[in-house]
């Protein structure tokens, strides 16, 4: 069933990713010709792989540390809590920079 919802799920949830991405690309580039849009798709390329890779450092060590059971029940709340205390400071930085 988890399988199911996740294929079903996954394709629409890209798609809007992309899109945003896009649309920012586009305002970017309207706004400032001289940069390359095309930054913006690397470091979403780049972050996506840095989350898979600390994703599995997080749960082999998990499993190395405990069980494959324990590392299965606890990487998805451990690294949504690591995100959730990462979005506010991120987000006074972003802040921070659109302010200069």
């Amino acid at each position: 069933i988890y399988t199911m919802f996740c294929s079903l799920t996954s394709g629409p949830a890209w798609n809007a990713i992309y899109t945003t991405t896009m649309e920012v690309m586009d305002k970017e580039h309207g706004e400032n010709p001289s940069v390359s849009q095309y930054g913006y798709v690397l470091d979403n390329e780049i972050f996506f792989n840095l989350g898979r890779l600390l994703g599995m450092v997080l749960f082999f060590g998990l499993a190395y540390i405990t069980t494959q059971e324990t590392s299965l029940r606890f990487t998805p709340i451990i690294a949504g809590s690591l995100q959730l205390l990462l979005i506010y400071p991120l987000s006074i930085l972003v802040r921070y920079h659109r302010g200069k």
